[in-house]
């Protein structure tokens, strides 16, 4: 409901390209995929702790920074150039990890490793998330919504899904409605913010 029908959109991180992909697909979107390797033809390749980003300012309605931002040293510099080259009305889509799940803290209290990814720089708590775009000049519209349940089960629940996948969907479905029952229990959060200025 973020993306205007047509809208410019700069996907950072892109990946495998699934999220612009759906976004031309289902509102028209015009989609510029950034990673460091370029998948398709209009991916860029290009590091984006680089910067100036290779964009002038005001290009994108859109910026998605989905799963990203947790691995990038240089955070307030890349989320300055996301407000760059936002439109004044744009919007940044960003996902994010929670490092204060049960979970996580108890493996914190056992001395193990917490991070859901090794290449993890760091990890959020809510008001984490909102300080770091706050300096970047993003204000945070609405709450930030939980993704998924974390638990040291997930493994074995998504293996058991892999044998039958009726049970994968009504195991998903739980863990996204246990989630939004319990968002301090969410792997991340999904956060929408526009420009405060």
């Amino acid at each position: 409901p973020y993306v205007p029908w047509g809208a410019r959109v700069l996907d950072v991180g892109c990946g495998t390209g699934a999220h612009g992909a759906r976004l031309a697909v289902r509102r028209g979107a015009h989609v510029i995929g950034v990673d460091r390797i370029a998948r398709r033809p209009y991916d860029v390749a290009w590091d984006i702790a680089c910067w100036p980003w290779p964009f002038p300012a005001q290009t994108f309605d859109v910026v998605l920074m989905l799963d990203v931002l947790e691995h990038v040293v240089p955070r307030d510099a890349v989320l300055r150039e996301a407000y760059r080259v936002l439109t004044p009305d744009g919007v940044l889509l960003l996902a994010v990890p929670n490092r204060d799940t049960r979970w996580r803290r108890q493996l914190r209290a056992a001395s193990l490793f917490a991070y859901a990814d090794p290449d993890h720089k760091i990890e959020y708590v809510a008001d984490e998330v909102h300080a770091e775009l706050a300096r970047a000049g993003f204000r945070v519209v609405g709450a930030l919504a939980p993704t998924v349940y974390d638990t040291p089960w997930a493994g074995l629940l998504d293996a058991l899904g892999a044998v039958c996948l009726p049970l994968y969907r009504r195991i998903a479905t739980w863990k996204h409605a246990y989630a939004r029952a319990h968002p301090e229990e969410s792997t991340g959060f999904r956060v929408v913010a526009r420009r405060a200025a």
